[in-house]
């Protein structure tokens, strides 16, 4: 059983008949849906059902040569506004079933981000037609979260082109230390030293959530699951048509990337504004966009 589908709005499935019942809906109804077939003769399909604005289930399986789907496996999904990054891509299958991940070094979170790779079918296709791997163009990352808390926002500088320009500047230097820059990377070392100085002086009399503005953190051993904290830049609700239970969409600003994160109205704790700040714990998932 996903661990995420109330993310969606599907809060009471408890058992594998309860799933049952919304595969068959999702085969029967669906609104997407992709066949195609490996160079073993499997015949793969990847079925997708909306549910509401943007958010739904996508069913994974194949067919047997009577034309009977059997599925292997289901998953929520939120579809992406945003193209959120456009660091160069590596795609690998999970071990456990046909599903892959993918993995992208972004200089603004400072390490490899891993995501669950939404088109995986449409992914799939292109390798086997030959297409190469580095045709993906940007990846849209979105978020699945199981509880949320809305902060409000810290009081910032208001020089904002000052601190866009320290950004911009932090970002080249990084680059310049992945491709082996001493002086960069000698830099680096000593401004992290003196933020690490000056975080030990403040904690120790403010709280560290006026201190820290935003983060992008690993979260428990699967490592598709971040821990997040960003800047709320709208608000959007929507309605699961098949369960009533509403869902809220926000869009957010964290450590320079911008995401769609879905939750189920009943896990979020606070009042979600635009400005306002969203801590919580997210399954990230993406899309990957190729050239053509």
């Amino acid at each position: 059983m996903h661990s995420y589908l109330r993310a969606v709005g599907f809060s009471d499935i408890r058992d594998i008949t309860q799933l049952n019942m919304v595969i068959d809906e999702i085969v029967r109804f669906s609104t997407a849906k992709t066949v195609f077939e490996d160079r073993d003769g499997r015949l793969h399909a990847e079925i997708s059902r909306d549910f509401g604005e943007r958010i739904g289930l996508t069913v994974c399986g194949e067919y047997d040569q009577n034309g009977m789907f059997y599925a292997e496996y289901v998953f929520p999904y939120l579809k992406g506004r945003f193209e959120s990054s456009h660091e160069s891509v590596v795609i690998e299958k999970h071990v456990a079933n046909d599903s892959c991940c993918g993995a992208c070094d972004d200089l603004r979170v400072g390490a490899t981000l891993i995501f669950y790779l939404q088109n995986m079918a449409e992914y799939a296709v292109r390798s086997l037609q030959g297409k190469k791997r580095n045709e993906i163009r940007a990846t849209v990352f979105s978020g699945l979260s199981k509880d949320g808390t809305v902060l409000l926002p810290v009081e910032k500088s208001e020089d904002a082109a000052e601190e866009t320009q320290d950004e911009i500047d932090r970002e080249q230097l990084l680059q310049a230390a992945r491709e082996g820059d001493a002086d960069a990377i000698e830099f680096l070392s000593e401004e992290d030293y003196d933020t690490y100085s000056m975080l030990i002086d403040r904690v120790s009399r403010e709280d560290v959530l006026t201190i820290v503005d935003s983060y992008f953190m690993p979260n428990g051993s699967d490592c598709e699951c971040y821990s997040i904290l960003g800047t709320i830049q709208s608000v959007d609700r929507c309605l699961n048509r098949a369960t009533g239970e509403e869902i809220v969409c926000l869009a957010v600003e964290c450590n320079g990337i911008t995401m769609d994160v879905a939750i189920n109205a009943e896990d979020l704790v606070g009042e979600p504004r635009e400005g306002r700040r969203f801590r919580g714990t997210i399954w990230l998932t993406g899309q990957v966009l190729f050239e053509d």
